[in-house]
């Protein structure tokens, strides 16, 4: 079976999606239907092999030999052990990492979960979980914004040059030439031009707090309902169908922006990673401190 090429590690929450569906579009780049490939970091997905994984994950027959093969795993960089099983499956394989201000994507990850009916408290609250490293929330909202020690294990795994950092603004602000760059680097057609001008994943209100619940627990591996449903369909259309149901709650309403106290603490608890970040990478990273971005994911 032919290994994973080009891999987006993460970050979540900072146009991962988008840049997989841009490259996906290449007609030499094969990606996954699904939003994420879980292989390496389910450990019982990872038992039944790559094989197995190929066939669930991705819907094309036959792979040629002269296809990329791209996937994405938005949090795969801040677990140790899949980056090891990743660099055991293709110790070649091309890495893209995209950073976005800590802070901002704390919150968009937040309303991702509170979208999904995860989450029962505020915002304001969030500062509390400092000091709570060993909950989800702190891994979800803190922990993958601390950049530097995620590239640490990363760089101490894959070799710098094969591993690209890509800034969130830098995405967004010029899409093409961030696509065109890693077509060079992977050696395919870099004249090919993808749609960069739809934003997927989308962080928008949802109509019913309710519904995101009903829907997430109907959805969860463990229903009942959907092992019921799975013998009848393909994974594909299992997915399909899901984002469908979610995307009937969706609203054209964007939440409102986090209060000017959530921003400064956490802005003060970051800085100090961010500053180690910016010497790593030698870039200038400032900005991050106090902006306010506007909110649209």
């Amino acid at each position: 079976m032919r290994p994973i090429d080009l891999m987006i590690v993460g970050a979540q929450k900072a146009g991962t999606t988008s840049l997989l569906m841009y490259l996906g579009e290449h007609p030499n780049i094969v990606r996954h239907a699904q939003k994420e490939f879980a292989y390496f970091l389910t450990p019982n997905e990872y038992k039944k092999g790559y094989e197995s994984a190929v066939k669930k994950y991705y819907q094309t027959e036959s792979i040629s030999d002269s296809d990329i093969i791209l996937a994405k795993s938005a949090s795969l960089y801040s677990d140790e052990e899949a980056l090891k099983r990743l660099y055991a499956h293709n110790p070649k394989c091309e890495i893209v990492i995209i950073l976005r201000n800590p802070v901002d994507r704390a919150y968009s990850s937040y309303l991702m979960e509170k979208n999904a009916g995860s989450g029962s408290f505020g915002f304001d609250e969030i500062p509390r979980l400092l000091s709570h490293k060993s909950s989800w929330e702190y891994q979800f909202f803190i922990d993958y914004g601390i950049y530097i020690q995620h590239l640490r294990i990363l760089y101490s795994i894959f070799p710098k040059e094969q591993v690209q950092v890509i800034f969130y603004e830098d995405l967004k602000d010029n899409a093409p030439q961030i696509c065109k760059t890693i077509f060079q680097k992977i050696g395919v057609r870099s004249d090919f031009m993808p749609n960069t001008k739809i934003k997927h994943n989308v962080t928008q209100k949802q109509r019913s707090v309710t519904y995101a619940k009903m829907v997430a627990k109907a959805l969860s591996n463990k229903s009942i309902l959907r092992k019921l449903l799975l013998p009848f369909t393909t994974i594909h259309q299992a997915h399909k169908y899901g984002n469908a149901v979610r995307g009937l709650n969706k609203s054209k309403e964007f939440h409102q922006p986090m209060s000017t106290g959530s921003r400064m603490i956490l802005s003060e608890f970051f800085k100090p990673y961010n500053e180690e970040l910016s010497r790593l990478l030698g870039k200038d990273l400032s900005n991050w401190n106090y902006s306010n971005e506007k909110q649209e994911r």
